[in-house]
């Protein structure tokens, strides 16, 4: 899929994909000793930090518990066949200027890199390879390469039936949706940001025919996640904000989000807005200041989408750290938190 960056999306999702974010780092390590220069393990909650070159066997083991391959590598620096060390390569879209390449399992080689220990678990940030260059200690992973799971995001409409299955072990439910009518599940759907955020939402029942739009993420193993934004064609008799005087309510509520959120270089703000009328988009800092106003006018009710690329009013860049976008629709303001990585 192509990635779209144009949609509405959840902060729930955001926190669901930390993990895959990451994937091509290292995890902790075990309980071996720690050989090569380390001394006799760290004690306590607080860690320490240094700066090591230590030599070994590179231990590559591939998760495949995940929407994605996780390839994570590690350091047995003494012979003893137990992880001594977990490193830490970056994103596995990362590929140094210098042209060195991951070890493979078993390979022999020599890292350089900032170690923090805590707990007696070992972490390095390799900043050499072979005696090559694999990133600059006081930079970051850059981004000429781009890519990662965020390439197989894409915003989709979809319709189906839904298929519900009883979860015993963790006393829930799980949904999923079959879209083209061959009672296979074609994707997991997430539904906690719907129902968190959407008052009129109820959870789905199997077997009934809906229509779904929200975000996909093309998975490498197991089923294709969708994570749901909105949902219609379903019990439709519950499908009412509550009441007022036993009269059902006919109105949405004003909601905002955005993604991707930490972002870098851009962030795309998606709010719905419940009756048509003038409405404003305004970008603050911590401070209240205002940075930037990205939309201001006449909006049609339903969803509208807005993109800021973390500069201000006169275009110059702003500093990374956090930032507020607040939105005006009538008698209703929806403030939201994002945070800029720079």
């Amino acid at each position: 899929m192509k990635q779209i960056l144009i949609n509405t999306f959840l902060p729930l999702f955001i926190v669901g994909l930390t993990g895959l974010s990451a994937q091509g780092h290292g995890g902790h390590g075990g309980n071996g000793g720690h050989g090569g220069g380390h001394g006799n393990g760290h004690g306590g909650h607080h860690p320490t930090v240094d700066t090591l070159t230590t030599t070994g066997t590179a231990i590559v083991i591939s998760d495949t518990g995940h929407c994605f391959i996780h390839t994570r590598y590690f350091l047995d620096s003494d012979g003893n066949d137990t992880i001594d060390l977990a490193l830490k390569f970056g994103p596995e879209s990362y590929e140094p200027e210098s042209a060195a390449v991951r070890p493979s399992n078993g390979d022999e080689i020599s890292v350089t890199g900032r170690v923090v220990t805590r707990r007696g678990h070992s972490k390095m940030k390799v900043w050499t390879l072979n005696d090559m260059e694999w990133v600059n200690p006081d930079s970051g992973y850059g981004v000429h390469n781009v890519g990662g799971w965020e390439d197989n995001i894409d915003s989709v409409s979809v319709t189906g039936t839904i298929i519900a299955e009883s979860d015993s072990v963790h006393d829930r439910t799980r949904y999923f949706l079959d879209s083209d009518n061959d009672a296979l599940a074609d994707y997991r759907l997430r539904l906690r940001y719907w129902l968190h955020t959407d008052s009129s939402a109820t959870a789905p029942e199997g077997g009934e025919s809906v229509s779904i739009e929200g975000w996909a993420l093309d998975c490498e193993v197991g089923t294709d996640k969708l994570w749901v934004v909105s949902m219609e064609g379903y019990n439709d008799e519950n499908q009412q904000l509550g009441t007022e005087n036993e009269i059902f309510a006919t109105e949405f509520k004003l909601s905002a989000t955005n993604y991707p959120n930490p972002f870098n270089p851009a962030t795309t703000i998606s709010y719905w807005v419940p009756k048509a009328g003038d409405v404003s988009v305004t970008i603050f800092d911590m401070l209240g200041h205002e940075i930037k106003t990205l939309a201001v006018g006449f909006h049609s009710s339903g969803t509208h989408r807005v993109s800021w690329n973390a500069t201000n009013t006169v275009g110059k860049p702003v500093s990374g750290g956090v930032y507020f976008y607040v939105i005006h629709s009538g008698n209703t303001t929806v403030k939201e938190k994002m945070i800029f990585l720079k």
